[in-house]
């Protein structure tokens, strides 16, 4: 998890083991910290950047909210990332909210 979005959850995620990364953190020495098969990374588009190499899969979930501006998914890639859509999972459908996977190639 990015140390900006980490901010913004003042409870944390309940039930999960979180690591904090900051601008200067390796990915390699994050991921070898790491004892599970799967992890997710969240955050914003700095830190999905940096991860974006060791992408398996992509799961995003859109709330029907409009802004001026916001957040890139992805500030700056090394290389292309090609997906396929995979499923799309009803979050909390009666309000709009559908989480939209896909499979990086």
């Amino acid at each position: 998890m990015g140390s900006n979005t980490h901010k913004t959850l003042n409870d944390g995620l309940p039930g999960r083991e979180m690591i904090i990364v900051n601008r200067t953190d390796n990915p390699v020495d994050i991921l070898r910290r790491i004892d599970q098969k799967r992890c997710f990374v969240i955050g914003g588009g700095k830190t999905y950047s940096k991860f974006s190499s060791y992408l398996t899969h992509l799961y995003l979930t859109i709330h029907p909210l409009v802004f001026k501006r916001g957040i890139r998914l992805f500030t700056k890639l090394e290389k292309e990332i090609s997906i396929s859509f995979v499923r799309l999972v009803p979050v909390i459908a009666e309000e709009g909210i559908f989480q939209f996977q896909f499979k990086v190639e």
